[in-house]
């Protein structure tokens, strides 16, 4: 029994030192490995050495050698990728994974980048939780006809979908279509440089970005539909192409888009001529911000929203004409429009359009409307018929009859004012080379709750209306 209980204590020893020398982390050349078996190793660190340049170009390899001890010198297989070299490669630009490597561990390559291009080879099985997060990859190749199990979280940032080629055998295309995770590299297409995405369910597509070359292109004409992969979407959507086009002259929009998203075409300097889709919904903020030489515009009477500053510094715009549906105008949308001239609506319901516009439009431009108390009672329409004049009263005007009220003051002045004040009111205003004369003072003319009455009445130089202190 003694004898018996030795041999195995023996045996558990020789188990032990085994399990142990083998277990024994060691590096070849840069790399560190961990043993894991008798034949395979992981690679788990990158050592440089102080005259090491920067590697910008990695091929992992398929083998490494424990040379440490002169007499068990060992070859191995890597198979496993488990250590953390984004901080240790930040100008890792090309990736080489060869067919060896069945595992990608979490964090591999988190915050390389500036990599771009990543090739893995056919024996890869799985892909950890953010391996290569925040790295922009423009170029995938996975050689794997099974596509690589992904864990609980993402390997790759989402963001890369759009911007991807991802290229495997073609006997594989089905089996990555089909599954959940790696079917989003399918649903961003490129045709005549223009990237989209595609909505499977709905049969339809949005243009999400232009890869063509922005500086050279003059005309810009997206297809009602589109086809991939032999089924055919219909375009409905203009999404993000962040626009940058400095020498686009043309735009044209088919009558499938019904919406054009923020910031779509903004700082497009010579764009002057824009064909509208006939079911367009609506416009993004800043879709068309610093058009600078958009001179004319008329929306379609599907459209109902613009968002702000949507045509925001559009310096050589003139006319505008708003359809029938319009519903609401966003914020500062048409600021840094000095030469606007007129604007036309049909819609009977005033839209919505609190500080759409500037004061100076206001002022300058011709407001065509189909009912014109409706737009007057409006909180953001009646300043169209009031005008700035000189010390800063405010003048409505009455073009059918050429005559003017003065509608409130500017307040302000000494808030130490004590006694009597008066104001001079002229008897006539000119606007536009017509003359109109002032005939009514309004009954919130002097009136602001944010200003006492005598300094409203100090800021006025001229003295004709006499008021009481009290």
């Amino acid at each position: 029994m003694l004898m018996k209980f030795k041999i195995r204590a023996i045996l558990s020893l020789l188990c032990i030192a085994t399990i142990s020398q083998t277990a024994l982390a060691f590096r070849d050349g840069q790399f560190e490995y961990y043993p894991i078996s008798e034949t395979e190793v992981s690679l788990y660190g990158y050592y440089p050495n102080n005259n090491t340049s920067p590697i910008d170009s990695l091929v992992i390899p398929e083998t490494a050698v424990d040379s440490v001890n002169p007499t068990m010198v060992k070859s191995y297989t890597v198979t496993i990728i488990e250590g953390r070299f984004g901080g240790v490669m930040p100008n890792l630009q090309s990736l080489t994974i060869p067919n060896t490597i069945t595992t990608i561990g979490p964090l591999c390559f988190e915050g390389c980048r500036i990599l771009t291009s990543v090739k893995i080879g056919f024996g890869i099985s799985s892909i950890g939780d953010y391996a290569f997060a925040n790295c922009p990859i423009i170029d995938l190749n996975i050689d794997a006809i099974i596509p690589p199990k992904i864990n609980s979280w993402p390997p790759f940032s989402n963001y890369i979908f759009p911007i991807c080629e991802l290229t495997i055998p073609t006997e594989a295309i089905k089996n990555y279509k089909e599954n959940t995770y790696w079917s989003n590299f399918f649903k961003y297409p490129k045709i005549d440089d223009i990237k989209y995405i595609i909505d499977f369910e709905k049969n339809t597509a949005s243009a999400i970005g232009y890869l063509g070359n922005k500086e050279e292109i003059n005309v810009l004409s997206f297809p009602s539909t589109i086809t991939h992969d032999s089924v055919d979407y219909s375009v409905t959507e203009i999404n993000f192409l962040s626009g940058d086009m400095p020498n686009l002259t043309e735009l044209s929009i088919p009558s499938s888009v019904t919406k054009i998203g923020n910031r779509a075409f903004s700082n497009c300097p010579s764009l002057k001529d824009i064909t509208w889709s006939d079911n367009l919904n609506s416009i993004g903020s800043n879709a068309f911000y610093r058009c600078s030489s958009i001179t004319d515009i008329k929306f379609p009477d599907s459209l109902k929203t613009i968002g702000s500053n949507a045509f925001s510094n559009c310096e050589a715009l003139q006319n505008i004409s708003f359809g029938s549906s319009i519903e609401k105008i966003g914020s500062q949308c048409f600021y840094g429009c000095p030469n606007i001239k007129q604007i036309t609506l049909t819609a009977t319901t005033p839209p919505s359009a609190t500080n759409a516009f500037s004061r100076n439009t206001c002022v300058d431009a011709r407001l065509n409307i189909p009912e014109e108390n409706a737009y007057k009672e409006s909180e953001s329409w009646k300043d169209f018929w009031i005008i700035e004049r000189d010390n800063d009263i405010y003048y409505e005007l009455d073009k059918d009859k050429a005559t003017a009220k003065v509608t409130y003051m500017c307040a302000g002045g000494d808030e130490n004012y004590e006694g009597l004040s008066s104001v001079e009111i002229a008897e006539s205003i000119t606007h536009d080379n017509v003359t109109y004369t002032v005939t009514k003072i309004g009954k919130d003319a002097f009136s602001n709750e944010s200003y006492p009455i005598s300094s409203l009445l100090c800021c006025i130089p001229k003295f004709s209306l006499r008021f009481r202190k009290d």
